[in-house]
């Protein structure tokens, strides 16, 4: 059992080591893998939000709904519908930060989920990549749209927050004049940084 753990581990830093340079997990890229890929490498996906449970993590996706301008409650990105947005790998095993041997200068420390002492939020928006851990421990992996995608964001509108904000089991909150937002549906509905 021990043995399975160093494994899994060193998995971890193997894949999470070179995120700055791929920008991808297994090869999906937010903003440019689409809902067939995804399929493509992992099969269908289970529940709402789509999941694909395995044995390091579970990783949940979002999809674009629609473009900026078109009638629906997920318009976040310019892209075209079943678009990857987000992808977020919750870690199944204890894995402790500095395992990860990421430099956490190039992140900006913000306060996590207020319902989760110690929780904090290392971001990278330049990269679209985001930790999530509490104390010395990582609790998710975010891979999300980069610096260089911010031309595809979609305009911010109020009525739209508001009833995006209903819909939430928590409210999103903004970080940075809102580089980073999020809220949950279940586990995750909307992820930008």
């Amino acid at each position: 059992m021990r043995f399975l753990h160093l494994v899994t581990v060193i998995w971890i830093v193997l894949t999470v080591s070179g995120y700055s340079e791929a920008k991808a997990w297994r090869g999906l890229v937010p903003l440019k893998s689409t809902r067939a890929d995804v399929e493509r490498l992992l099969g269908p996906s289970t529940g709402d939000p789509p999941r694909y449970y395995l044995s390091e993590y579970t990783a949940y996706f979002q999809y674009a709904d629609c473009r900026c301008g078109e009638k629906c409650n997920n318009a976040t990105w310019n892209v075209a519908p079943g678009t990857v947005t987000l992808i977020r790998l919750e870690m199944k095993g204890v894995v402790k930060l500095a395992v990860l041997k990421i430099d956490l200068t190039k992140f900006k420390k913000w306060p996590g989920d207020e319902d989760v002492p110690g929780s904090v939020i290392y971001k990278d928006a330049k990269n679209g990549f985001a930790i999530e851990a509490g104390g010395e421990y990582v609790s998710a992996l975010i891979y999300g749209p980069t610096a260089r995608d911010e031309h595809l964001h979609c305009p911010r509108d109020s009525t739209k927050a508001e009833s995006f904000k209903s819909n939430c089991l928590s409210t999103a909150r903004s970080f940075e004049s809102g580089v980073l937002e999020f809220g949950y549906r279940h586990v995750v509905l909307y992820f930008e940084i």
